[in-house]
């Protein structure tokens, strides 16, 4: 990788402010790219800034997308050129498979907006709080399409598609080719994601030197839409969502009181999700339902609960006659034990990246700090 950037703030007056920057990057796989940002902030008074930034914003693939060794299976894919009344080839064609990584991705390119506010009033000293709104529109982003949809898209006249698939000119017959397929990451989707993000902080002081601190941090989704562009899908909008992959809950939220001293701290965290939906595509019916599709399935019940886990963490410090120093902490990770989010239909964690699957842990160990 080879980069250079630039990078300035210019004060204009008024309590405005102008930042902006602008990054070259060369990639030795993926090619040039430039991203850029403009901003401003404006204070018109102490207790408040507003702040704006539009921005061009990259992520390259990375080592797994490009270079991935690949797994093979095999199966059988329906042919798009098939008709009834046609004698137009095999209705299936045979094949074998292995994804790959794709040494010839782009990097994802997302035009994004961020709208907010940061207010510290005088008259509460210790206080702060934001508000912050975005916007990410990202093209050209990452995935991966089965077999029969690349044999879909070949069909469709997309070259780069077709070069994925050949013959096997040992398993083929002349009546029914053995096709070899090879699955691997395009540069084909779009995404829409708005939201808010909220964060406060207030610090009392204690005494001379101790302080009890509060702070909080949440993410209120509005619009995570994903566009692959197959013919035949409909973008869903997964914001209220709580299971599966693609899942998006309403609310993300973190709060953390914490109490210090010189010697010893101790905080509590709570985390966790709002309720919502199992998947944001499904039906819930319990009569007269209509048929179940990939696209939208039926369930009689597609409510899942919300989850909330509460973290402690006590350090205390030791000091020697000499100018070391050593720390013992205590930390409970999901202090009560709380459940992950479950599946309805497995009893399985469904969202490892909002549950705790492991339980109530604990860890107990020393720190030293050797003069």
């Amino acid at each position: 990788v080879k980069e250079a950037y630039l990078e300035t703030v210019v004060p204009l007056g008024f309590g405005l402010e102008f930042n902006g920057a602008v990054r070259a990057t060369d990639y030795s796989n993926s090619g040039y790219v430039t991203t850029w940002k403009l901003g401003a902030t404006w204070a018109p008074i102490e207790d408040i800034r507003f702040r704006v930034t539009r921005s061009r914003d990259i992520r390259a693939p990375n080592l797994n997308e490009l270079f991935q060794a690949g797994t093979a299976n095999s199966d059988s894919v329906r042919n798009p050129a098939f008709t009834p009344d046609l004698a137009n080839g095999p209705q299936f064609f045979p094949y074998s498979g292995l994804t790959t990584g794709n040494p010839n991705l782009d990097p994802e390119k997302a035009d994004s907006w961020n709208i907010g506010a940061v207010v510290t009033p005088r008259f509460l000293p210790g206080f702060t709080a934001s508000v912050d709104y975005f916007r990410i529109d990202l093209e050209g982003a990452i995935d991966s399409l089965s077999a029969q949809e690349t044999v879909n898209r070949c069909f469709e006249g997309r070259q780069e598609y077709c070069d994925a698939i050949t013959d096997d000119p040992i398993r083929s017959t002349p009546t029914v080719p053995y096709k070899l397929i090879r699955t691997q990451p395009f540069n084909f989707v779009s995404k829409l994601v708005r939201g808010i993000d909220f964060d406060a902080a207030y610090r009392l002081p204690v005494g001379e030197a101790s302080a009890i601190t509060l702070k909080g941090t949440a993410t209120r989704y509005i619009e995570n839409l994903s566009d692959t562009g197959i013919p035949g899908t409909v973008p869903v909008n997964t914001v209220g969502a709580n299971g599966g992959q693609a899942s998006t809950p309403k609310w993300i939220f973190r709060a953390n009181l914490n109490y210090s001293t010189p010697s010893f701290s101790g905080t509590v965290t709570g985390r966790g999700v709002s309720a919502g939906k199992y998947l944001a595509n499904a039906i819930e019916c319990t009569s007269a339902c209509p048929t179940s599709t990939s696209q939208f399935p039926t369930y009689d019940n597609n409510h899942v609960k919300g989850l909330f886990y509460v973290d402690l963490n006590l350090t205390q410090k030791i000091r020697f006659e000499s100018a070391s120093e050593a720390e013992v902490f205590f930390n409970i990770t999901n202090l009560f034990d709380a459940n992950p989010l479950l599946l309805p239909e497995t009893g399985l964690a469904a969202n490892s990246t909002y549950s705790d699957l492991l339980g109530r842990q604990f860890r107990v160990g020393i720190r030293f700090k050797l003069d």
